[in-house]
């Protein structure tokens, strides 16, 4: 199974979880699978009638139910009060297995950050950690890894003196995109030059080209011809993008040169456009998106109309050469560019050069994005965290060397401070990392997540006992509690808390919140269990703040009312 973190919070609200948890099923449906308490999972959607259930279904004997491994991704993003109300839930989780001896999931945590990595594992498991791979005798090196000697990543730190930090940036796209273009063009224009490194005299470099062809040479300049550059705040993305579009544009026109095609990436971005945007980046092959181009191309008069066609078909020889699954040679393509007209030679240049080729994305990007053409980085500035620099400068290089540069603020101290020290801090960036930081044990953490971990107990362990009822219901509730224990209800919330382990304040909030449980369900008369509670269970880890109700008012319920019925 696969899902997101917040999911553990439907322990609270969702009586199924102990199917997945602790094994509480006593029925397979031969439609829709494990079931309990005598009806189908989906009992309003199900074709079998709830008097017949029990002798439809086939009774089944659970062994070692509860999930024998759990893979939390990215453990160093459960902090702060995500990693205080995450580790309450957990160790909620192991008091329902250790109730029905359903067992213990063991529990591998991926993660980027094991500096006090065992402090960040007690307060959310409860547990003692183990790190692997344990580090070895020697310096970057351990029994499972060792460092090798070819770069993978450039680091260039930069400061601005005598203008402006976003015209630095500005500048830096610039001279990067204008670059790749010439590149391009050159690759069209001469090939053989730039494959035998004549057109390279006067750079760092006249060398012989690593390739074979003048295809593999553009194939490997389009992974260079996306920039990204990584913003540290949404306001900062807003300046940028705006002197992208008015002004390194107007540099590129200026030259009669393309202008750039960007996107934004943030966390108020719809996921299906980030969608898009990755999946555009994996594939840039794509017929009619170069057919756009062209026609902007066009619209801009950097091409003339009448070379539309013969580019595409130039494009089309190109992407066969690169196909392996194709009978088209690199020596096919080399004769259709020899034969076509400059202009269409430039125009394909042009196309190549044009496809998406700037992105400017906060920390959204750091993890979980890995994009072959993400080659070339640049920092508005140096990120709060060294976890955080880590993560998204591992974003470019992935596959292909990566150049990052990092342009510092003039202004900001700490900018400063790293610019000053940055071959040091980059030499020990692996023991600069910040440790975690999560409390489980905050002050007011527990009046959060009392109300899902007691309604847990209700729905998810008392519920399957003999004689319970339906305690989703809240006059079943009321009856339930009228004949358990007070006591025991507080004991097992302080275990789901942590037992031993938690201090006398916290306990006592706890226990409080118990009892002012036990009373509201008993004193008020709603329905649900749940909205008897002096504060509704979570719904996800970052449901922090009380719900907004949002209803239309009067003299709109009749025009709603209307479009309703018109659908």
């Amino acid at each position: 199974m696969a899902g997101t973190i917040d999911k553990i919070t439907a322990i609270g609200y969702q009586r199924k979880m102990a199917h997945i948890l602790t094994g509480e099923m006593e029925y397979e449906c031969p439609i829709h699978g494990f079931a309990s308490l005598g009806e189908c999972t989906e009992k309003y959607g199900c074709d079998i009638d709830r008097d017949e259930f029990e002798v439809m279904a086939s009774p089944i004997d659970v062994y070692d139910p509860a999930p024998s491994l759990m893979v939390p991704d990215e453990l160093h993003l459960l902090e702060e009060s995500v990693g205080s109300f995450d580790g309450h839930y957990e160790t909620g989780v192991d008091t329902l297995q250790e109730l029905v001896d359903a067992g213990q999931t063991k529990i591998i945590a991926p993660t980027a950050t094991i500096t006090a990595y065992e402090d960040q594992v007690y307060h959310l498991f409860l547990r003692p950690a183990e790190r692997f791979p344990a580090p070895g005798p020697y310096l970057r090196e351990n029994f499972y890894a060792q460092e090798q000697a070819e770069s993978q990543r450039y680091y260039i730190g930069l400061i601005p003196h005598g203008k402006t930090h976003i015209n630095s940036i500005i500048d830096i796209l610039f001279y990067f995109h204008r670059e790749v273009q010439d590149l391009m063009t050159t690759a069209m224009e001469s090939p053989e030059d730039l494959l035998t490194g004549v057109a390279l005299e006067g750079t760092d470099t006249s060398a012989p080209l690593n390739a074979d062809s003048i295809d593999e040479v553009l194939q490997t300049l389009t992974l260079y011809s996306t920039s990204l550059t990584y913003l540290l705040s949404k306001k900062d993305g807003d300046r940028l993008d705006q002197s992208i579009v008015s002004q390194l544009n107007a540099y590129l026109r200026r030259d009669d040169r393309p202008p750039l095609a960007s996107e934004r990436m943030t966390g108020g971005t719809p996921f299906e456009k980030v969608q898009d945007i990755l999946d555009l980046l994996d594939n840039p092959w794509q017929e009619d998106e170069d057919r756009g181009i062209l026609q902007s191309l066009v619209d801009d008069d950097v091409l003339p109309p009448e070379t539309q066609d013969a580019i595409m078909d130039l494009r089309d020889t190109l992407e066969a050469s690169l196909d392996d699954a194709t009978d088209v040679e690199s020596d096919e393509f080399r004769v259709a560019l020899r034969q076509a007209d400059e202009d269409v030679r430039e125009g394909l240049a042009w196309l190549l050069a044009s496809r998406l080729n700037t992105i400017t994305a906060t920390s959204m990007i750091s993890h979980g994005v890995d994009v072959e053409r993400f080659n070339m980085m640049v920092f508005f500035g140096m990120p709060r965290q060294t976890a955080e620099y880590i993560q998204s400068s591992s974003r470019a290089g992935r596959s292909h060397p990566g150049l990052v540069f990092n342009v510092f603020h003039p202004i900001r101290e700490r900018d400063l401070s790293h610019y000053h020290f940055f071959e040091k801090y980059h030499q020990f960036l692996d023991r600069l990392v910040e440790p975690v930081s999560v409390n489980r044990w905050a002050k007011n953490s527990v009046q959060r997540t009392h109300p899902g971990l007691f309604m847990s107990l209700l729905l998810n362990h008392y519920m399957y006992r003999d004689g319970s009822g339906k305690l989703f219901f809240g006059d079943s509730a009321e009856d339930f509690l009228a004949e358990v224990d007070d006591q025991e209800l507080e004991d097992l919330i302080t275990r789901m808390y942590g037992g031993d382990e938690v201090p006398e304040e916290f306990g006592h909030d706890a226990e409080e919140l118990t009892n002012l449980s036990i009373s509201q369900i008993q004193l008020d008369d709603q329905q649900w269990t749940s909205n008897r509670l002096p504060r509704g269970a979570m719904r996800s880890l970052r449901d922090v703040d009380e719900q907004l109700p949002i209803r239309s008012e009067y003299k709109y319920r009749d025009l709603l009312e209307t479009l309703e019925n018109q659908s």
